[in-house]
């Protein structure tokens, strides 16, 4: 989408001079950022939230009279967070792949005769 919303503001870089590389480590670099922030903040959310449901605090309870235990444990392990945490980052990178690949092979003047 952003791609479609900032097709003149392209055809003004290329006309200046960026190369079809830059225009697209610009999208890949913005397509990972949004990833790494949204998957930074959404990380330190559910770890805050992850002692409240630990066995201490017996949140997660269990029918006794079908399993052998009364609470779920729950057990923070930080090998755990990011490997669950390099999972969307990576998939943001490659999702931003293709976009900004489009972005790099717009025509300069196409791109702001029609705008």
């Amino acid at each position: 989408m952003l791609v479609l919303e900032k097709r003149r503001d392209i055809g003004v870089l290329r006309t200046m001079g960026c190369t079809p590389g830059g225009i697209m480590r610009i999208f890949v670099l913005q397509g990972t950022l949004v990833g790494v922030v949204g998957t930074a903040s959404r990380t330190r959310g559910r770890a805050s939230r992850c002692p409240t449901s630990s066995a201490r605090y017996k949140l997660l309870h269990l029918p006794g009279e079908i399993y052998f235990i009364d609470t779920l444990p729950v057990k923070m392990e930080w090998p755990d967070f990011v490997f669950v945490a390099s999972r969307p980052r990576l998939t943001c990178f490659l999702a931003s792949l293709y976009p900004a690949w489009q972005a790099a092979r717009l025509a300069r003047c196409r791109a702001i005769r029609y705008e």
